[in-house]
């Protein structure tokens, strides 16, 4: 652990973050619900997460060590998240491709897209929209030490945590963490996969 590095990502390194999150997604039970294709849904991801970063900017992070990305995050701090309609319409020409290409996968994510921003809290809330760690780095408690990072920075602002996850070995997980259920699993929408809400109060 003590070789591994928590930082914002280097332009070069983006696109390793985005891979390391779309293998992590690849294989979460949600998104292979939502599009059960293989190949198909590594295409979409790789789109979807790709925003998802570039619209985090300086809030994303990744864990590095040798030089390598192992991990990666995308956080949203309070009032980042929904997107605004200027942040959507910057990210269209990212998104047109998937778009164009196969509209009923587009229309399958924005589906669920629409169940998470219904379900999203009213309230201010830092969001972690994604977690995930290299497939060969996992067991070193890089991802640990990636919601660490985030977490310091809710509670030195004494901001509530929030996030979904469509994993429910996660939510044990989590809750080491500080975070409890919002409500038991569920779909968010008819039809659509469980997810799992969770959230965090500031450490005092």
């Amino acid at each position: 652990m003590d070789d591994v590095a928590v930082r914002p990502p280097a332009l070069t390194e983006l696109r390793d973050a985005r891979e390391v999150l779309v293998e992590a997604l690849a294989a979460d039970p949600s998104w292979s619900h939502v599009l059960p294709d293989g190949r198909g849904r590594r295409a979409a991801l790789r789109t979807l997460v790709g925003v998802a970063i570039a619209d985090s900017g300086r809030h994303a992070r990744v864990a590095l060590a040798g030089g390598r990305v192992l991990g990666a995050a995308v956080w949203q701090p309070p009032g980042r998240y929904p997107m605004t309609a200027w942040r959507q319409a910057r990210a269209l020409p990212r998104m047109l491709p998937l778009l164009v290409r196969r509209p009923g996968e587009a229309r399958a994510i924005r589906r669920l897209g629409d169940a998470l921003d219904r379900a999203f809290p009213s309230t201010p809330v830092r969001y972690l929209q994604v977690l995930g760690v290299a497939p060969a780095a996992q067991g070193r408690r890089i991802g640990a030490r990636l919601l660490r990072e985030g977490l310091a920075a809710a509670d030195a602002a004494d901001e509530v945590t929030y996030l979904e996850t469509g994993k429910p070995a996660n939510v044990d997980w989590y809750r080491t963490h500080g975070f409890d259920l919002v409500a038991p699993g569920a779909p968010l929408a008819d039809g659509g996969p469980p997810m799992w809400r969770m959230r965090r109060e500031p450490a005092g």
